[in-house]
Protein backbone atom coordinates (compact mmCIF):
# COMPACT_ATOMS: atom_id res chain seq x y z
CA UNK A 1 0.00 0.00 0.00
CA UNK A 2 1.25 3.49 -1.00
CA UNK A 3 1.60 6.84 0.57
CA UNK A 4 -0.62 9.30 -0.41
CA UNK A 5 0.62 12.65 -1.08
CA UNK A 6 -2.48 14.66 0.55
CA UNK A 7 -4.33 13.32 3.46
CA UNK A 8 -6.63 15.48 4.97
CA UNK A 9 -6.28 16.11 7.77
CA UNK A 10 -2.69 16.18 7.02
CA UNK A 11 -0.41 14.86 9.70
CA UNK A 12 2.65 17.18 9.77
CA UNK A 13 1.72 19.59 12.12
CA UNK A 14 0.51 17.04 14.65
CA UNK A 15 3.33 14.64 14.29
CA UNK A 16 5.74 17.35 14.83
CA UNK A 17 4.10 19.21 17.63
CA UNK A 18 4.04 15.21 19.66
CA UNK A 19 7.46 14.96 19.61
CA UNK A 20 7.99 18.57 20.64
CA UNK A 21 5.74 18.45 23.88
CA UNK A 22 7.47 15.72 25.36
CA UNK A 23 10.34 16.98 25.34
CA UNK A 24 9.13 18.72 28.34
CA UNK A 25 10.78 15.44 30.15
CA UNK A 26 14.02 16.35 29.62
CA UNK A 27 14.41 20.52 28.73
CA UNK A 28 11.82 21.17 30.89
CA UNK A 29 13.32 19.71 33.90
CA UNK A 30 16.81 20.09 33.24
CA UNK A 31 16.90 23.55 34.71
CA UNK A 32 14.94 22.44 37.72
CA UNK A 33 17.34 19.86 38.91
CA UNK A 34 19.01 21.65 41.71
CA UNK A 35 15.64 22.58 43.31
CA UNK A 36 13.83 19.22 42.20
CA UNK A 37 17.60 17.70 44.19
CA UNK A 38 17.19 19.95 47.45
CA UNK A 39 13.76 19.85 48.10
CA UNK A 40 13.38 15.86 47.95
CA UNK A 41 16.79 15.52 49.85
CA UNK A 42 18.26 13.21 46.85
CA UNK A 43 21.88 12.55 46.11
CA UNK A 44 24.18 13.14 42.99
CA UNK A 45 24.01 9.36 41.61
CA UNK A 46 20.30 9.27 42.86
CA UNK A 47 19.30 12.46 40.25
CA UNK A 48 21.58 10.63 37.98
CA UNK A 49 18.82 7.66 37.98
CA UNK A 50 16.18 10.06 37.81
CA UNK A 51 17.33 11.00 33.99
CA UNK A 52 18.70 7.56 33.01
CA UNK A 53 15.43 5.79 33.79
CA UNK A 54 13.75 8.12 31.41
CA UNK A 55 15.74 7.08 28.19
CA UNK A 56 16.14 3.63 29.29
CA UNK A 57 12.07 3.33 29.42
CA UNK A 58 11.79 4.62 25.67
CA UNK A 59 14.62 2.24 24.38
CA UNK A 60 12.48 -0.62 25.89
CA UNK A 61 9.30 0.17 24.60
CA UNK A 62 9.64 1.56 20.97
CA UNK A 63 9.97 -1.75 19.43
CA UNK A 64 7.70 -3.41 20.75
CA UNK A 65 4.62 -0.71 20.74
CA UNK A 66 5.72 -0.23 17.27
CA UNK A 67 4.60 -3.78 16.31
CA UNK A 68 0.75 -2.57 18.38
CA UNK A 69 0.98 0.51 16.51
CA UNK A 70 1.35 -1.94 12.99
CA UNK A 71 -1.49 -3.72 14.31
CA UNK A 72 -4.11 -1.33 15.48
CA UNK A 73 -3.38 2.02 14.22
CA UNK A 74 -0.48 4.84 15.05
CA UNK A 75 -3.04 7.37 15.90
CA UNK A 76 -4.55 5.50 18.72
CA UNK A 77 -0.90 4.73 20.46
CA UNK A 78 0.09 8.26 20.13
CA UNK A 79 -3.29 9.66 21.48
CA UNK A 80 -3.04 7.45 24.68
CA UNK A 81 0.88 8.35 25.21
CA UNK A 82 0.37 11.69 24.67
CA UNK A 83 -2.53 11.42 27.25
CA UNK A 84 -0.64 8.89 30.17
CA UNK A 85 2.33 11.43 29.66
CA UNK A 86 0.12 14.27 30.39
CA UNK A 87 -1.66 13.03 33.47
CA UNK A 88 1.61 11.90 34.84
CA UNK A 89 2.44 15.40 34.53
CA UNK A 90 -0.07 16.15 36.84
CA UNK A 91 0.38 13.52 39.45
CA UNK A 92 4.03 13.54 40.24
CA UNK A 93 3.48 17.67 41.26
CA UNK A 94 0.85 16.84 43.81
CA UNK A 95 2.27 14.15 45.46
CA UNK A 96 5.96 14.68 45.41
CA UNK A 97 8.58 11.92 46.63
CA UNK A 98 11.16 9.96 45.08
CA UNK A 99 9.07 6.42 44.58
CA UNK A 100 6.47 8.54 42.88
CA UNK A 101 9.10 10.78 40.89
CA UNK A 102 10.90 7.61 39.57
CA UNK A 103 7.43 5.85 38.41
CA UNK A 104 6.62 8.70 36.88
CA UNK A 105 9.66 8.94 35.22
CA UNK A 106 9.81 5.32 34.01
CA UNK A 107 5.61 6.24 32.36
CA UNK A 108 6.46 9.48 31.08
CA UNK A 109 10.38 8.27 29.21
CA UNK A 110 8.19 5.28 28.22
CA UNK A 111 6.07 7.46 26.20
CA UNK A 112 8.56 9.54 25.26
CA UNK A 113 9.92 6.66 23.71
CA UNK A 114 6.68 6.15 22.18
CA UNK A 115 5.93 9.54 20.89
CA UNK A 116 9.09 9.88 18.95
CA UNK A 117 9.13 7.00 17.13
CA UNK A 118 5.77 7.35 16.09
CA UNK A 119 5.88 10.79 14.91
CA UNK A 120 8.60 9.67 12.47
CA UNK A 121 6.61 6.27 11.49
CA UNK A 122 3.50 8.23 10.99
CA UNK A 123 5.22 10.53 8.27
CA UNK A 124 6.53 7.27 6.88
CA UNK A 125 2.80 6.05 6.53
CA UNK A 126 0.90 9.20 5.70
CA UNK A 127 3.58 11.24 3.18
CA UNK A 128 4.42 10.72 0.30
CA UNK A 129 8.30 10.08 -0.45
CA UNK A 130 8.34 13.50 -2.54
CA UNK A 131 7.35 15.20 0.80
CA UNK A 132 9.26 13.33 3.07
CA UNK A 133 12.17 15.67 3.05
CA UNK A 134 9.45 18.30 3.71
CA UNK A 135 7.74 16.78 6.37
CA UNK A 136 10.96 15.42 8.30
CA UNK A 137 12.06 18.89 8.08
CA UNK A 138 9.57 20.58 9.66
CA UNK A 139 9.63 18.19 12.82
CA UNK A 140 13.42 18.61 13.27
CA UNK A 141 12.84 22.12 12.97
CA UNK A 142 9.75 22.39 15.21
CA UNK A 143 11.73 20.36 18.06
CA UNK A 144 15.23 22.02 18.06
CA UNK A 145 13.05 25.15 18.41
CA UNK A 146 11.53 23.20 21.38
CA UNK A 147 15.00 22.87 22.78
CA UNK A 148 16.37 26.31 22.27
CA UNK A 149 13.13 27.96 24.15
CA UNK A 150 12.01 25.24 26.63
CA UNK A 151 14.99 25.65 28.69
CA UNK A 152 14.67 29.33 29.06
CA UNK A 153 11.04 28.90 29.87
CA UNK A 154 11.30 26.02 32.57
CA UNK A 155 14.08 27.88 34.36
CA UNK A 156 11.30 30.79 34.80
CA UNK A 157 8.78 28.52 35.71
CA UNK A 158 11.07 27.28 38.68
CA UNK A 159 11.63 30.08 39.44
CA UNK A 160 8.46 31.25 39.93
CA UNK A 161 6.60 28.19 41.24
CA UNK A 162 9.81 25.42 42.53
CA UNK A 163 10.26 22.10 40.15
CA UNK A 164 6.53 21.10 40.95
CA UNK A 165 5.65 24.32 38.51
CA UNK A 166 8.65 23.17 35.32
CA UNK A 167 6.87 19.89 35.84
CA UNK A 168 3.47 20.91 35.07
CA UNK A 169 4.75 22.11 31.49
CA UNK A 170 4.14 18.24 30.45
CA UNK A 171 0.30 19.30 30.52
CA UNK A 172 0.59 20.28 27.40
CA UNK A 173 0.75 16.79 25.91
CA UNK A 174 -3.20 16.71 26.97
CA UNK A 175 -4.22 19.38 23.89
CA UNK A 176 -1.17 18.08 22.04
CA UNK A 177 -3.28 14.51 22.25
CA UNK A 178 -6.54 16.33 21.26
CA UNK A 179 -5.37 17.79 18.05
CA UNK A 180 -3.78 14.27 17.11
CA UNK A 181 -7.28 12.61 17.30
CA UNK A 182 -8.38 14.98 15.21
CA UNK A 183 -5.46 15.24 12.42
CA UNK A 184 -4.13 12.03 12.09
CA UNK A 185 -5.85 10.08 9.50
CA UNK A 186 -7.14 6.96 10.52
CA UNK A 187 -5.52 2.88 10.24
CA UNK A 188 -6.36 2.56 6.75
CA UNK A 189 -7.74 -1.03 5.98
CA UNK A 190 -5.60 -3.94 3.97
CA UNK A 191 -6.88 -4.48 0.55
CA UNK A 192 -8.33 -7.06 -0.43
CA UNK A 193 -5.64 -10.41 -0.34
CA UNK A 194 -2.88 -8.69 0.98
CA UNK A 195 -3.74 -10.16 4.22
CA UNK A 196 -0.12 -10.69 6.36
CA UNK A 197 1.55 -13.63 6.34
CA UNK A 198 4.64 -12.65 8.64
CA UNK A 199 4.06 -10.66 11.99
CA UNK A 200 5.02 -6.80 11.77
CA UNK A 201 7.89 -8.02 14.29
CA UNK A 202 9.09 -10.66 12.31
CA UNK A 203 9.21 -8.17 9.04
CA UNK A 204 10.89 -5.07 10.84
CA UNK A 205 13.75 -8.04 12.15
CA UNK A 206 14.03 -9.33 8.94
CA UNK A 207 14.52 -6.00 7.23
CA UNK A 208 16.93 -5.28 10.31
CA UNK A 209 19.45 -7.95 9.62
CA UNK A 210 20.76 -7.98 6.67
CA UNK A 211 23.72 -5.97 5.28
CA UNK A 212 21.97 -3.13 4.00
CA UNK A 213 19.83 -2.80 7.06
CA UNK A 214 22.70 -3.15 9.40
CA UNK A 215 24.46 -0.07 7.77
CA UNK A 216 21.32 2.51 7.26
CA UNK A 217 21.35 2.20 11.27
CA UNK A 218 25.08 3.43 11.81
CA UNK A 219 24.51 6.80 11.08
CA UNK A 220 21.15 7.12 13.26
CA UNK A 221 23.10 5.75 16.50
CA UNK A 222 26.40 7.66 15.46
CA UNK A 223 23.89 10.79 15.36
CA UNK A 224 22.51 10.44 18.91
CA UNK A 225 26.20 9.15 19.95
CA UNK A 226 27.84 12.26 19.06
CA UNK A 227 24.60 14.72 20.33
CA UNK A 228 25.14 13.43 24.07
CA UNK A 229 28.61 13.00 24.38
CA UNK A 230 28.63 17.38 23.19
CA UNK A 231 25.35 17.81 25.68
CA UNK A 232 27.31 15.98 28.56
CA UNK A 233 30.89 17.12 28.27
CA UNK A 234 31.00 20.27 26.15
CA UNK A 235 29.53 22.36 29.27
CA UNK A 236 32.68 20.64 31.08
CA UNK A 237 34.99 22.08 28.25
CA UNK A 238 33.64 25.15 28.39
CA UNK A 239 34.18 25.58 31.98
CA UNK A 240 37.53 24.11 31.85
CA UNK A 241 39.76 24.31 28.72
CA UNK A 242 37.69 27.55 27.68
CA UNK A 243 37.03 29.71 30.98
CA UNK A 244 33.45 30.59 30.03
CA UNK A 245 30.83 30.96 32.58
CA UNK A 246 27.29 29.07 33.05
CA UNK A 247 25.54 32.23 31.44
CA UNK A 248 27.92 31.92 28.28
CA UNK A 249 27.81 28.17 28.04
CA UNK A 250 24.05 28.25 28.10
CA UNK A 251 24.19 30.87 25.74
CA UNK A 252 26.24 29.03 23.26
CA UNK A 253 24.07 26.05 23.14
CA UNK A 254 20.94 28.31 22.67
CA UNK A 255 22.64 29.70 19.61
CA UNK A 256 23.74 26.17 17.97
CA UNK A 257 20.10 25.27 18.55
CA UNK A 258 19.27 28.32 16.07
CA UNK A 259 21.83 27.22 13.82
CA UNK A 260 20.82 23.84 14.21
CA UNK A 261 17.00 25.23 12.92
CA UNK A 262 17.73 26.92 9.83
CA UNK A 263 20.15 23.83 8.51
CA UNK A 264 17.46 21.63 9.25
CA UNK A 265 15.34 24.19 7.24
CA UNK A 266 17.69 24.06 4.42
CA UNK A 267 17.80 20.15 4.10
CA UNK A 268 15.07 20.23 1.07
CA UNK A 269 16.62 22.32 -1.45
CA UNK A 270 20.08 20.96 -0.52
CA UNK A 271 18.55 17.00 -1.16
CA UNK A 272 17.17 18.62 -4.37
CA UNK A 273 20.54 19.21 -5.90
CA UNK A 274 23.31 16.87 -3.87
CA UNK A 275 21.01 14.01 -2.96
CA UNK A 276 21.03 12.03 0.14
CA UNK A 277 24.16 10.90 0.24
CA UNK A 278 26.08 14.10 0.09
CA UNK A 279 23.82 15.42 2.90
CA UNK A 280 24.09 12.49 5.12
CA UNK A 281 28.44 12.41 4.25
CA UNK A 282 28.59 16.11 4.76
CA UNK A 283 26.74 15.93 8.12
CA UNK A 284 28.50 13.57 9.63
CA UNK A 285 31.99 15.07 8.79
CA UNK A 286 30.49 18.49 10.28
CA UNK A 287 29.28 16.52 13.39
CA UNK A 288 31.87 14.29 14.82
CA UNK A 289 34.66 15.91 13.16
CA UNK A 290 34.79 19.08 15.45
CA UNK A 291 35.29 16.82 17.86
CA UNK A 292 38.92 15.93 16.95
CA UNK A 293 40.04 19.52 17.45
CA UNK A 294 38.57 19.80 21.33
CA UNK A 295 42.06 19.33 22.64
CA UNK A 296 43.33 21.82 21.18
CA UNK A 297 40.70 24.08 23.07
CA UNK A 298 41.85 26.72 24.89
CA UNK A 299 40.01 29.89 23.77
CA UNK A 300 36.32 30.11 24.15
CA UNK A 301 36.46 31.16 20.03
CA UNK A 302 38.02 27.49 19.05
CA UNK A 303 35.26 25.86 21.19
CA UNK A 304 32.27 28.03 19.96
CA UNK A 305 33.47 27.20 15.87
CA UNK A 306 33.46 23.36 17.47
CA UNK A 307 30.09 23.61 19.17
CA UNK A 308 28.33 25.55 16.40
CA UNK A 309 29.63 22.97 13.47
CA UNK A 310 28.18 20.79 15.35
CA UNK A 311 24.99 21.54 16.02
CA UNK A 312 25.01 21.90 12.05
CA UNK A 313 25.80 18.85 12.09
CA UNK A 314 23.55 17.10 13.77
CA UNK A 315 20.44 18.78 12.29
CA UNK A 316 20.68 17.91 8.93
CA UNK A 317 21.76 14.47 10.13
CA UNK A 318 18.53 14.28 12.29
CA UNK A 319 16.63 14.99 9.35
CA UNK A 320 18.68 12.83 6.96
CA UNK A 321 18.44 10.01 9.07
CA UNK A 322 14.68 10.29 9.38
CA UNK A 323 13.93 10.10 5.81
CA UNK A 324 16.10 6.83 5.41
CA UNK A 325 14.58 5.36 7.99
CA UNK A 326 11.29 5.97 6.32
CA UNK A 327 12.55 4.43 3.12
CA UNK A 328 13.97 1.21 4.55
CA UNK A 329 10.79 0.60 6.49
CA UNK A 330 8.27 -2.54 5.02
CA UNK A 331 5.37 -1.27 4.01
CA UNK A 332 3.23 -3.80 6.63
CA UNK A 333 5.86 -2.67 9.81
CA UNK A 334 6.91 0.93 9.06
CA UNK A 335 5.56 1.27 12.76
CA UNK A 336 7.99 -1.26 14.12
CA UNK A 337 10.98 -1.12 12.14
CA UNK A 338 10.94 3.01 13.69
CA UNK A 339 10.46 1.48 16.88
CA UNK A 340 13.64 -1.13 16.33
CA UNK A 341 15.41 1.83 14.56
CA UNK A 342 15.11 4.30 17.47
CA UNK A 343 15.48 1.91 20.35
CA UNK A 344 19.40 1.49 18.55
CA UNK A 345 19.28 4.92 18.02
CA UNK A 346 18.86 5.71 21.52
CA UNK A 347 21.30 3.09 22.63
CA UNK A 348 23.97 6.00 21.62
CA UNK A 349 22.41 7.99 24.11
CA UNK A 350 23.95 5.50 26.68
CA UNK A 351 27.16 4.43 25.08
CA UNK A 352 28.31 8.06 24.26
CA UNK A 353 28.75 8.89 28.14
CA UNK A 354 29.46 5.38 29.15
CA UNK A 355 32.62 5.58 26.38
CA UNK A 356 33.37 8.92 27.15
CA UNK A 357 33.98 8.12 31.16
CA UNK A 358 35.19 4.63 30.65
CA UNK A 359 38.26 6.37 28.04
CA UNK A 360 38.85 9.51 30.54
CA UNK A 361 40.12 6.90 33.07
CA UNK A 362 42.92 6.70 30.83
CA UNK A 363 43.35 10.13 29.04
CA UNK A 364 42.42 13.27 29.64
CA UNK A 365 38.60 14.67 28.69
CA UNK A 366 39.95 16.43 25.82
CA UNK A 367 41.36 13.47 23.81
CA UNK A 368 38.73 11.24 25.39
CA UNK A 369 36.33 13.63 23.28
CA UNK A 370 38.50 13.13 19.90
CA UNK A 371 37.80 9.19 20.68
CA UNK A 372 34.34 9.90 20.01
CA UNK A 373 34.85 11.62 17.19
CA UNK A 374 36.60 9.18 15.35
CA UNK A 375 33.70 6.92 16.07
CA UNK A 376 32.07 9.30 14.74
CA UNK A 377 33.29 9.47 11.33
CA UNK A 378 33.82 5.80 11.34
CA UNK A 379 30.10 6.12 10.58
CA UNK A 380 30.66 6.87 7.40
CA UNK A 381 30.57 3.46 6.31
CA UNK A 382 26.84 3.68 6.37
CA UNK A 383 25.98 5.99 4.07
CA UNK A 384 26.23 3.53 1.08
CA UNK A 385 23.42 2.24 2.32
CA UNK A 386 21.33 4.78 3.47
CA UNK A 387 21.69 6.36 0.07
CA UNK A 388 20.57 2.52 -1.48
CA UNK A 389 17.73 2.14 0.62
CA UNK A 390 16.18 5.34 -0.68
CA UNK A 391 17.14 4.66 -3.98
CA UNK A 392 15.15 1.87 -4.06
CA UNK A 393 12.31 3.07 -2.04
CA UNK A 394 12.09 5.99 -5.07
CA UNK A 395 11.94 3.09 -7.83
CA UNK A 396 8.59 1.46 -6.01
Amino acid sequence: MRRTGSITPRPEWAAAAAGAVVLTGVQGLVPALPDLQRDLGIDDPTLSLVMAVYVLAGMAVAFPVGVVSDRIGSRRVMVAALTAFGVVAAIVPVWPSLVMLVAGRIVQGACFGIVLSLSVAILAESVSRARQATAQSRRVVIMSSTEAVLPFVAGLTTVAGGWQASYLLGLLALPVAVCCAVWLPPRQPQAAGSIRSVSPSRSALDALFTLRGVGVQIPGFARFFLKFAGLTYFPLIADRAAGMDAAETGLLISVAAIVGIISASLVPPVLQRWGLRVALGVSIVLSAGPFLAIPLVSNAPLLVAIVLLAGIGDSVLGVANNIVASAAAPARARAAYIGLTATIRNAGKVAAPALVATVAFIIPLGPALAVVGVVGLASLAGVGASGRAVDDDSRE
